[in-house]
């Protein structure tokens, strides 16, 4: 790293706005900020700086995106460059081999965007594999570095780059899923997770591959689970299956979701695993809640883990409209002393909103209702106090008295 005082192009933070970026918030919005010159390009290093010129933070900017720059430090002597970058990625990979179980390490998050003051960048491990997720156009010129710096520290047999429709239009940027270093395996890697057997297929799995995220809370929950269970939105199976590995209480585990190709997967992962029946029901989450609840169906516990329903600031309301029909559903399936795992995996629903959903539904069904834990991502994806939507995962453990 780099020591200097060099200046760069400077963008103006409107005065209002300065609280969030001292506590260091990563994203500037473009209406944070007063129009910059008119020079800066992509990728470009910028210093954030108040109207009378004093240093806020540097960061990379982008010309039209909604996050104008993507800040990574407070410090005015860090130049950003090469070695400043690929000392944030090992610290990131560091903090793992240190804190990691053995047995996770070989599939988890390496490196957690905002989490890791790495904006724009995810990196999962599964086996030899390793997957980059961009999410940031202006990251672009320092992928190569972290590649061969990868390469180093895990001597990958592949190296993977993600980015999806949705970052490619807001960013400006090419979508692709390309092989940047040697080949993927023809067939899908096995991991091990929660004594289960996983089989991750990098070329047709969600995001970086699979959600490496509710891993521990898979776990926490089939402590309570028991009776009969319902699995909602259960993509791949990850909760039913570890439910019947370590769940002894559970008699009957029915798992639901919309995808054939997903329902397909859970089948395999209940065959490979040697495990008893789990019964599968292709359906829309919504739908079928509300048609058990037509036919006054009971269950001892009950899963939702919906995909993410709220992308935006403007999507919060219908969003949380939504997880309230879930749950509110859920709550009339639920026989009394039953468990409900409910989870949000949207940035934009905070804690306190999740909290208040889950009492505006028990309130109106009159039905009381006890947390027991409130839980997150697993450790690989750290929190960023100054940024709330790092703490994205929400995962509460209730149980209905």
């Amino acid at each position: 790293m780099i020591f200097s005082v060099t200046t760069f192009p400077q963008v103006i933070l409107h005065p209002k706005k300065q609280d969030t970026f001292w506590d260091g918030h990563p994203w500037v919005l473009r209406n944070s900020i007063v129009a910059p010159p008119s020079s800066i390009r992509c990728g470009d290093i910028v210093d954030l700086v108040l109207p009378d010129g004093t240093f806020v933070a540097r960061g990379l900017y982008h010309p039209t995106s909604r996050i104008a720059v993507r800040l990574y430090t407070w410090d005015s002597r860090h130049i950003l460059d090469d070695s400043f970058f690929a000392a944030r990625l090992n610290s990131a990979v560091e903090f793992r081999r240190q804190s990691l179980q053995s047995n996770h390490q070989q599939a988890c998050r390496l490196v957690f965007s905002e989490g890791d003051l790495l904006s724009g960048l995810i990196v999962d491990k599964y086996g030899d594999v390793l997957v980059l997720q961009q999410t940031a156009s202006a990251i672009s010129r320092f992928i190569p570095v972290w590649v061969e710096q990868l390469k180093q520290l895990f001597d990958p047999s592949a190296i993977l780059l993600r980015i999806d429709d949705k970052t490619a239009a807001a960013e400006e940027i090419l979508s692709q899923d390309s092989v940047l270093w040697g080949t993927l395996p023809e067939i899908p890697i096995r991991i091990t997770e929660n004594g289960l057997t996983v089989e991750i297929d990098l070329t047709t799995g969600q995001k970086t591959g699979y959600y490496l995220d509710q891993r521990d809370n898979r776990m926490a929950a089939a402590q309570l689970a028991h009776g009969r269970i319902l699995d909602l939105f259960c993509y791949t199976g990850g909760f039913g299956l570890t439910f019947r590995r370590h769940s002894p209480r559970a008699s009957l585990i029915r798992s639901v979701d919309s995808s054939e190709r997903a329902l397909k997967q859970a089948k395999h992962h209940l065959q490979i695993n040697q495990l008893d029946s789990i019964e599968y029901v292709q359906a829309d989450g919504f739908d079928y809640l509300k048609q058990l609840v037509d036919q006054k169906e009971r269950f001892d516990t009950i899963v939702l883990d919906p995909p993410r329903l709220v992308s935006s600031r403007s999507q919060l309301e219908s969003g949380l409209r939504a997880y309230y029909r879930l749950n509110s559903y859920a709550l009339q399936l639920l026989q009394s002393g039953g468990i409900l795992i409910t989870c949000s995996c949207s940035g934009r629903v905070s804690r306190e909103d999740f909290r208040h959903m889950l009492l505006s539904a028990s309130r109106n069904h009159g039905r009381g209702l006890q947390i027991l834990e409130q839980r997150g991502a697993a450790a690989d994806h750290p929190t960023l106090l100054a940024c709330p939507e790092t703490d994205y995962l929400k995962c509460f453990i209730c149980r209905l008295p």
